[in-house]
């Protein structure tokens, strides 16, 4: 038995802006930059009292996923001896060390996961972002992988627990507002 469908309404909201959507009261009065780390790209955009500043939205090709492929490859490069294979990463990534070469590995993998949120944070400042005078937030699954990191480099950041649900959790309370369920 087939079944049709009929869309009579959309609502399209950018990536990244779920925060916002969440939590308006919390960012009303507020000027704020809002970074969404995920698996292939990284959102970002400055709000002012809720108002995407548009010459502040950019996408880069920063997602965690990438950046997970690249680590894995550079690790099996410099420890031929270990054969890392990409369901290992998270684990690798969440210790900050290999199991069979702890110190040195140690520092590879800061050292690449620290350049790797300068990364994102260049690509932010290339759109005019002063990042040492704007309030920080990082969503998205990426930033709890990076958040040791993004903590190092920027101490004052704020970083979702809820990062992985912040969109969706946003968009859900957009729809509520909107359809009033």
């Amino acid at each position: 038995k087939s079944k049709s469908y009929t869309i009579t309404d959309t609502i399209v909201c950018p990536e990244g802006r779920g925060p916002i959507y969440k939590n308006p009261a919390k960012y009303k009065n507020s000027l704020v930059g809002i970074i969404d780390i995920g698996g292939l790209n990284t959102n970002f955009c400055a709000y002012d009292h809720l108002v995407p500043v548009k010459s502040s939205y950019g996408t880069s090709n920063l997602g965690a996923n990438i950046m997970r492929n690249e680590l894995k490859q550079r690790l099996n490069s410099e420890f031929p001896e270990v054969n890392i294979q990409d369901w290992q990463m998270e684990d690798i990534i969440a210790k900050g060390f290999i199991k069979s070469r702890k110190e040195e590995s140690a520092v590879i993998i800061s050292e690449y996961l620290q350049k790797h949120v300068n990364a994102i944070l260049e690509e932010c400042k290339k759109k005019g972002w002063d990042i040492n005078n704007i309030d920080l937030i990082f969503v998205g699954g990426g930033s709890k992988l990076f958040e040791r990191e993004i903590v190092k480099i920027v101490p004052d950041a704020e970083i979702s627990g809820t990062a992985e649900w912040d969109n969706v959790d946003g968009f859900a309370e957009l729809a509520s507002v909107k359809y009033g369920e």
